[in-house]
Order: structure tokens, then C-alpha cells, then sequence
């Protein structure tokens, strides 16, 4: 299966994703069958919320995107953290 590319309106603004510049994706379900909330209150599985999975057959396509790009970026985060954990401390 293919994937779309998606962009962006406006780059530099809000994460509306757009397919060939006039309509919305369709936004697959990040869920993982992982269903386990750790201790920053985000699905160990999926990276969800509780109000974004239950909410999530409700929201637009528009409104996914959105989720799916904040957790992108979380995991993005929190894989630099890692790494920078795993470095050796410089002494000084």
C-alpha cells in the first residue's frame, strides 16, 4: 500500500495535514494493541492520551493529524533524551 505525502497549508503554522493540497488524509489509528497508561499519562502502546483514545472515532481527520504529529514529536524528544543519557559525562 501506498502512502499519501502529506504537507502542510503554511509550514510554519498549524499541523493541518493536506492531500495534494485540497483534502484531508485519512488518519489510521496509532494504536498499537498495547494498552498500558505509564506515569506520564500517555499510552505506553500508541502515545495517546486517555481523552485522545476516547475520543479518537469522534475527532475529524484534521483533529488525528494533529495527535498523530504531537506524538511524533514526543517520540522525537524523548529518543534525543536517550541518547543524550547515554553519553559519557564530560568532566570539566
Amino acid at each position: 500500500m501506498v502512502r499519501p505525502t502529506l504537507t502542510t497549508r503554511k509550514p510554519n503554522e498549524s499541523s493541518t495535514f493536506f492531500l495534494a493540497d485540497t483534502e484531508v488524509a485519512h488518519c489510521p489509528t496509532p494504536c498499537k494493541a498495547v494498552c498500558k497508561l505509564g506515569s506520564n499519562n500517555l499510552c505506553d502502546g500508541c502515545g495517546r492520551t486517555i481523552e485522545e483514545i476516547s475520543h479518537w472515532r469522534a475527532m475529524s481527520d484534521t483533529e488525528k493529524w494533529k495527535v498523530i504529529e504531537r506524538i511524533r514529536t514526543t517520540k522525537a524528544q524523548s529518543e534525543e533524551l536517550e541518547l543524550l543519557n547515554l553519553c559519557p559525562q564530560k568532566l570539566i
